[in-house]
Order: C-alpha cells, then sequence, then structure tokens
C-alpha cells in the first residue's frame, strides 16, 4: 500500500458515522504520506468534519460542494 498516491472515499461521512474510524485510519497509516485524499460525499456534517481533518492530513483544503460547482 505504500505504493498508493490516491486515495479516494466516496461517503466519505457515512463511514465515520457508522464507526469506521478505526479501520480507515489503518488504511491511512499505511498508504504514502504524501499521498492526494479525495473524500465525496452529498452531506458532510461538522460532526464528521474533525475526523475527515485527520484523514486529509497536513496542508490540505477543503473543497466546494458540488451545488457550488
Amino acid at each position: 500500500m505504500r505504493r498508493v498516491t490516491y486515495l479516494v472515499m466516496d461517503e466519505a461521512d457515512r463511514m465515520f458515522d457508522m464507526g469506521f474510524e478505526p479501520q480507515i485510519m489503518r488504511i491511512v497509516n499505511n498508504v504514502r504520506p504524501d499521498r492526494q485524499t479525495v473524500l465525496f460525499s452529498a452531506t458532510f456534517p461538522r460532526s464528521v468534519e474533525a475526523l475527515a481533518r485527520k484523514v486529509r492530513g497536513v496542508g490540505a483544503r477543503r473543497a466546494l460542494p458540488a451545488s457550488v460547482l
């Protein structure tokens, strides 16, 4: 998994909400630290946003919602 350069998760908020944080963090910790991380979700409650920040990593930027694009 150290060769992975893109980490993409669809419905990321649901995965965190359903309690998959330990499994997600295990994957994240085994992927290259210089990866590009993309989290997709139709909704993203603030309660889940802090968990998503841990996955995104340092220096990451928040994307615009699809409705804005």
